[in-house]
């Protein structure tokens, strides 16, 4: 299904990362939120880091209201949905320039290592995919249209590329998990 020894990445803002590293678990923005602010903020245009529930959560500037959604959904609806999910990014897949990219950006982020079987094993069931960096916006979007079902089952995977590991919620990480705090 996917290589064994794979290792998948979380980063997140120094704020975040002496309560991530002691309590083992890892919150999804919408989990971050009160109910009254998720719309509010997926309604908003931000490009900076905000504090939210305890917790600094980046938006992502590159997503713009051009994209083009085949479920019908609005903007704001698929930044709640993409809101509901914590990110991972495998150490290896084709947008590995990209993820550079992102650490010369954000350098003083901490990293969350950990292997992708061992997440699997600590959240049972709980794996998603995605074949796109969701949090961008496509150059194409006519061609690379966006859903709020666009995260799939790894089980479904069938050798489709993986270029986020995603998991809805709350995120246990193993206790292999590596920490890297610069």
């Amino acid at each position: 299904m996917y290589d064994e020894k794979m290792w998948v990445i979380h980063y997140t803002h120094p704020d975040n990362f002496r309560k991530i590293k002691k309590s083992g678990k890892i919150k999804s923005a919408w989990h971050l939120m009160r109910p009254s602010q998720r719309k509010q903020h997926a309604q908003e245009r931000r490009g900076t880091c905000q504090k939210i529930g305890g917790a600094v959560l980046r938006d992502q500037k590159p997503l713009t209201r051009r994209i083009q959604f085949c479920d019908g959904a609005k903007f704001c609806q698929y930044v709640e949905y993409i809101n509901q999910h914590v990110f991972f990014w495998p150490t290896r897949y084709a947008g590995s320039k990209k993820r550079e990219a992102f650490r010369k950006k954000y350098a003083g982020d901490c990293e969350i290592r950990c292997r992708l079987c061992d997440l699997e094993k600590a959240n049972p069931g709980k794996i998603l995919y995605c074949r796109y960096n969701s949090g961008a916006t496509p150059r194409q979007p006519e061609k690379h249209k966006r859903s709020r079902k666009m995260f799939q089952p790894l089980s479904e995977r069938k050798k489709q590329p993986i270029v986020e590991v995603v998991i809805k919620g709350v995120v246990k990480l193993p206790p292999e998990t590596k920490y890297k705090n610069p």
